[in-house]
């Protein structure tokens, strides 16, 4: 009942204004009367809004430096004078809860036994190991039969499978094959397997209809919990770091080394995680200014505002970064 008085009562408000309609429109504060041609109204505000976007992410560059102060008087201070910074990434990308207990658990069945692969250098097992709570990383442990001389978590692109980088798959040119080649020289690794953008195979008719992958509907479904696949994903990879250390110890050598998505991920972990030795980024790295263009799971909120990748660069310092730049993947908007 009170919605239904709110109306006349606003009408009656308006019409009691001194002047005519027409007046009082004129007259309103720092506005004017619509003069359009007659057409699809909401593709012209679309295209502002597009345009608004656009300006806000380009002045977004100047503004930047703002936010940081950084300390260049020796490593220990850098580091220092970045952590607020740090502690501000990783609240956006939404990797802020704490980890479990680190455990790696290897298993199989008949058909499909733990230990996936052996060669004279080195054991491949299909591993799990506990994140958060309900979440578990998943993918391979490949381990030297000699003592380790260092570790690294490999990380495809979200397209492609670890067994895929060890060439235990096809789908990989052999020379590409980084967790293969790093095994054979002597790595302990952890090879990640990351959320899928394959589409979604579902019964549901409408849900079949959005045309979603797996990497969107996660991300859809974190954004409204102040979370991100991104920040799942990151969490998985320092479980994993923090699963070498704790084999090995503080002074084994920790790499994070990643292709497209993983890419990505590989770069954020190591922004995050300063205990992280060297970082190897390829076919990633690259301007955020068109951010809009990338897919829509690479959409972090307030990101860029702080956040290029060469203010995350600088987060990683002085953990040792290497970027290649390559081909990226077939379909994948850049």
């Amino acid at each position: 009942m009170k919605h239904k008085l709110l109306f006349p009562i606003l009408a009656g408000l308006l019409l009691a204004l001194p002047g005519t309609a027409a007046e009082r429109v004129a007259t309103l504060p720092q506005t004017k009367p619509l003069e359009w041609e007659k057409g699809d109204l909401s593709s012209r505000l679309m295209d502002g809004a597009h345009r608004f976007i656009e300006r806000q992410i380009a002045e977004s560059v100047a503004k930047r430096s703002q936010f940081w102060s950084r300390d260049f008087s020796s490593p220990a201070a850098y580091v220092k004078s970045v952590q607020p910074n740090r502690a501000r990434f990783q609240a956006i990308i939404g990797a802020l809860d704490p980890r479990l207990a680190v455990r790696m658990e290897r298993f199989g069945d008949d058909a499909h036994p733990a230990l996936v692969a052996e060669t004279s250098r080195y054991r491949v097992y299909q591993v799990r190991w506990a994140v958060l709570d309900g979440l578990f990383g998943s993918g391979l442990l490949v381990q030297p039969k000699r003592s380790a001389i260092a570790c690294a978590v490999v990380l495809p692109d979200a397209d492609q499978t670890p067994e895929q980088l060890m060439g235990l798959a096809p789908g990989v040119k052999r020379e590409s094959q980084a967790a293969r080649l790093l095994a054979e020289n002597g790595f302990e690794l952890i090879l990640a397997t990351l959320v899928s953008r394959e589409k979604l195979q579902t019964d549901d008719k409408q849900l079949r209809n959005s045309d979603q992958t797996h990497r969107e509907w996660i991300y859809r479904q974190a954004f409204h919990m102040g979370r991100h696949v991104i920040g799942y994903e990151v969490q998985t990879v320092l479980a994993a770091v923090d699963w070498f250390r704790q084999q090995h110890g503080q002074d084994i050598k920790i790499g994070v080394c990643g292709y497209a998505e993983g890419g990505l991920i590989a770069f954020y972990a190591a922004a995050v995680h300063p205990g992280i030795d060297v970082a190897l980024v390829s076919a990633y790295f690259d301007s955020r200014q068109k951010v809009w263009a990338e897919h829509i799971y690479r959409n972090v909120w307030g990101l860029i505002r702080e956040f290029a990748d060469a203010e995350v660069a600088s987060l990683i310092r002085p953990c040792a970064l290497i970027v290649v730049q390559g081909p990226t993947p077939t379909g994948l908007n850049r």
